[in-house]
């Protein structure tokens, strides 16, 4: 059997991510390339079934998958532009706080018939290698979002002090793409 050397063992490529190399793109969000600050490749879990025996319990894969919700932080613009942006989005798929804008709501969604999925958008999280290289793409599907941050106005901080706010999204899975 032949012997690993050092030189066999090592990885085809040593360059380590960098945490600013992405590009968000989220269609239904305006400016989402330029004010991203941050955000998170979701997590994932598996289900497991206990098998139950006299002596230990024993685990099997389950069947079904679990994303963490997808986060962002995005500075917030003068007129507030992304944060109303997600506001009216989810105004929109709750229905709105009064009749007219629940029927406006769902006029639009009733226009387009060829996109039932109106309320949804996918999203791309590509990153980018340590030389600006666009290396792996991430595409969400079907996602919709649950939380908007709070913006605190704060007249005892100076003017040169960035407002930034947070949004999750849920979203059905995403497929990871190697350029």
């Amino acid at each position: 059997m032949a012997q690993n050397s050092a030189l066999t063992r090592q990885p085809p490529n040593t360059n380590l991510l960098q945490t600013t190399k992405f590009i968000l793109t989220l269609p239904r969000i305006t400016n989402t390339q330029y004010f991203c600050q941050d955000t998170i490749l979701p997590g994932v879990s598996l289900a497991v079934i206990s098998r139950q025996t006299p002596v230990v319990d024993l685990w099997s894969p389950g069947s079904k998958l679990a994303y963490n919700e997808f986060e962002v932080t995005f500075l917030v613009d003068e007129e507030l532009r992304a944060w109303t942006d997600i506001h009216d989005w989810m105004r929109g798929l709750s229905g709105g706080v009064d009749d007219q804008e629940w029927e406006r709501a769902n006029r639009k969604l009733a226009a387009n018939p060829t996109d039932p999925l109106k309320q949804y958008s996918d999203g791309v999280l590509t990153i980018y290698s340590n030389l600006n290289n666009p290396k792996i793409r991430i595409k969400y599907a079907n996602m919709f979002p649950t939380d908007l941050s709070d913006i605190k106005f704060d007249s005892t901080q100076g003017a040169d002090t960035i407002l930034t706010a947070t949004a999750k999204f849920r979203f059905d899975f995403f497929n990871i793409e190697r350029l």
